[in-house]
């Protein structure tokens, strides 16, 4: 894969910059009449637009050559999948909402308050007697309240667990969303996921290159020569799920303004890097057009 210069990196990281910005604001102050808010979805949409671009401004950061800082070590680069898969994560939930967008709203925010219930109770069991857990408990109350309240939680209700990205696909009715979410798992979730987990396919790709320098099986030349290949692939990465994850949103609320700039942001990708090119052939370029 072609390395990341400069030049190359900031005709898509400014405008991406931009349009992260772009985008929660236009969901905080202009949403769609045509898009039910119902589930908690303005919430759902604003917050995970405003998460991604933290994400992505972290690991950007992490991976930035310059400006030379004290303390950045070109091996912060290997901490950095379980970051991008949270960005992969929110594509997941995105696809899997827009299928029913009001009722998994209202399912997602229901799985939540359940969650933070069961945890609540746990913590009142062993630290309800604990003076210091008072405000703990009292501020998980009122966001219980308030949380059952946006999911219309009803008393007894029985709340099944919201899928995790692994499962989605198999609840979902539409065939071409269900293939894609198959072959975001195929091609992005199992490697990432693997790297946050650090099973043994996790472990070699995360710390095999420093374990064979410190067994002097590889020149630390080899190592910084490894960690640039792994930064370039990286970057890429989450580049393309970040524009990929914004494309899903703007596929459900349309603003006018977004397209043209999600669309140019897939080009100049797409011009540089296989990657982004065939996921936007396979389902962005029809999805931001329709």
């Amino acid at each position: 894969m072609p390395g990341i210069n400069d030049l190359e990196f900031n005709k898509v990281d400014e405008p991406l910059r931009y349009v992260l910005k772009k985008f929660a604001n236009l969901i905080d102050r202009e949403w769609p009449p045509t898009v039910n808010q119902k589930g908690g979805t303005h919430i759902i949409f604003h917050s995970f637009v405003l998460v991604a671009e933290t994400t992505y401004r972290t690991i950007i950061w992490i991976c930035a050559e310059t400006p030379s800082l004290a303390g950045r070590d070109s091996k912060f680069v290997l901490s950095v999948p379980p970051l991008a898969r949270a960005i992969l994560d929110q594509i997941f939930t995105v696809c899997f909402l827009s299928e029913d967008i009001e009722y998994r709203s209202f399912w997602y925010f229901k799985a939540g308050w359940l969650e933070i219930k069961r945890q609540d109770l746990r913590e009142r069991q062993r630290y309800g007697s604990d003076d210091k857990w008072k405000n703990v408990l009292s501020t998980n109350q009122d966001l219980l309240e308030k949380l059952g309240e946006l999911a219309k939680v009803a008393k007894d209700e029985k709340i099944d667990p919201f899928p995790n990205p692994g499962r989605m696909h198999e609840y979902c009715k539409n065939k071409s969303l269900q293939d894609y979410l198959t072959f975001l798992n195929l091609w992005f979730y199992k490697q990432l996921s693997q790297a946050a987990h650090l099973s043994a396919t996790g472990l070699i790709t995360r710390a095999f290159p420093q374990v064979l320098v410190h067994s002097s099986l590889m020149p630390e030349k080899l190592l910084e020569e490894r960690l640039v290949q792994i930064r370039s692939s990286t970057i890429v990465t989450v580049l393309t799920l970040t524009v990929a994850l914004l494309s899903e949103i703007q596929a459900i609320l349309r603003f006018p303004s977004i397209g043209a700039d999600l669309r140019y942001l897939w080009t100049v990708l797409g011009t540089y890097w296989n990657e982004p090119k065939d996921l936007y052939a396979r389902r962005y370029d029809s999805l931001l057009t329709s």
